[in-house]
Order: C-alpha cells, then sequence, then structure tokens
C-alpha cells in the first residue's frame, strides 16, 4: 500500500532537484532561501477532494483528490536583471514539471496537473530579494482500499 500524495510529492522533489543552475533544493524546509545561491524550496500545502456529500456513494468509494504544492524559488543574491532571472528559472521549472512522464503516469487518466500562476516580491517598496511563488494545482485518483 502506498499513499500517491507522498509519491507525487517525492518525484515533484526529483523534478526541481535536476533543474539546472540551482543550488539546493529541499521540502518544507523554511530557512533553505537562507542559503547563498539559487534555492527551490516544496511545500506540501494543502489539498481538497471532489464534494462526496448527499452523492449517495459509499465512504470508501474512489474519488479525486486537488493538491495544492506551492514552491519557493530564491536567487540567493540580487542580480542586475532580477526580472529576467525570476523568469528564465520559472520557465526551467514549468518545462521540468509539465513535460515530465512519470508525474503524469502518477496522476493517472484521471488526474491533471496544471500550472495556476506565481507571485513575486518584485514590487515597489520590497525588498526585492527575487523571490518566486509557483502555485500548482495536481489532480489524482485516490482509492481508500490501497492507503
Amino acid at each position: 500500500m502506498s499513499d500517491i500524495r507522498e509519491e507525487i510529492l517525492d518525484r515533484l522533489l526529483i523534478i526541481l532537484g535536476a533543474v539546472s543552475d540551482v543550488s539546493a533544493v529541499g521540502r518544507n524546509d523554511d530557512s533553505l532561501s537562507e542559503r547563498q545561491g539559487t534555492t527551490i524550496s516544496l511545500f506540501d500545502a494543502g489539498e481538497t477532494t471532489e464534494d462526496l456529500i448527499g452523492s449517495g456513494k459509499p465512504p470508501q468509494s474512489i474519488f479525486r483528490m486537488t493538491m495544492e504544492p506551492e514552491i519557493i524559488v530564491t536567487l540567493g543574491t540580487t542580480p542586475e536583471a532580477v526580472g529576467q532571472e525570476l523568469n528564465n528559472l520559472r520557465a526551467r521549472v514549468l518545462n521540468a514539471i509539465l513535460t515530465d512522464a512519470d508525474l503524469y503516469n502518477l496522476v493517472g487518466k484521471n488526474g491533471e496537473v496544471r500550472y495556476l500562476g506565481c507571485d513575486t516580491d518584485l514590487r515597489r517598496g520590497r525588498d526585492l530579494k527575487g523571490e518566486m511563488q509557483l502555485g500548482f494545482s495536481i489532480t489524482y485518483v485516490v482509492n481508500p482500499a490501497t492507503l
């Protein structure tokens, strides 16, 4: 028996670890951004399920779950072209996640991987550390009998 959520998070960490020009990758490690160099932190974050209440399905029925892990990219230094550096790294992370065959095999034919967008610290009046949060929505099937 295995937890598909844990398998997906493990796969995401492997994917992020293979992104070029990144000095450190970690999971649920808030201190990682304090290191020198470019880092990527993967946070498990939350998940929601399709509403089964009142559906007439028994509680042990197979259902779809959607997790929304957070990925925090920190440049570690503030290069002159901080916006371009963040955007280049964003593109590499998106490509790595959205084209990973093993991740798509985990979510299965009834699941999906979607990019939700990003938010940066590049706003007037901020420290401009070169940090970006990427949001993803990953839907997968849960079979309670396999947990």
